[in-house]
C-alpha cells in the first residue's frame, strides 16, 4: 500500500514530474507530504528533489506548509496555486 493509502501507484508516477504537475497533485489531494510527492512523481529521484520542488513552489507563493512534528510537513496550495491550476496558468518560474 502506498503512503497515500491507495494500492499501487498511478501512471503519473511512471513519468518524470515537472513543478506544474506537482502543484496539480497538491491541489487535487489538498495536503501532501514531500514523501508522498516523491512517491507519486519522483520515485527514481531523491526525496531531496521533491523537497526542492515544493520549496520552489512556495517561493512562488503557490504552496505553503504546516509542520507535522519535528521532521515532516504537510504541503497545501495557496489561493494563487489553486487559481493557477484551475486556469491552466503558468506563472514565471513554474515551468
Amino acid at each position: 500500500m502506498s503512503a497515500l493509502g491507495h494500492g499501487s501507484l498511478s501512471t503519473e508516477a511512471q513519468r518524470p514530474a515537472d513543478p506544474a504537475e506537482v502543484l496539480e497533485s497538491v491541489v487535487r489531494h489538498r495536503l501532501l507530504t514531500a514523501r508522498q510527492v516523491h512517491e507519486l512523481h519522483l520515485p527514481g529521484k531523491s526525496l531531496r528533489w521533491a523537497q526542492e520542488v515544493l520549496t520552489n513552489l512556495a517561493r512562488l507563493g503557490l504552496v505553503k506548509h504546516a509542520r507535522l512534528g519535528r521532521s515532516e510537513a504537510a504541503w497545501y496550495a495557496t489561493d494563487a496555486g489553486t487559481r493557477a491550476v484551475n486556469r491552466d496558468y503558468s506563472p514565471a518560474g513554474l515551468t
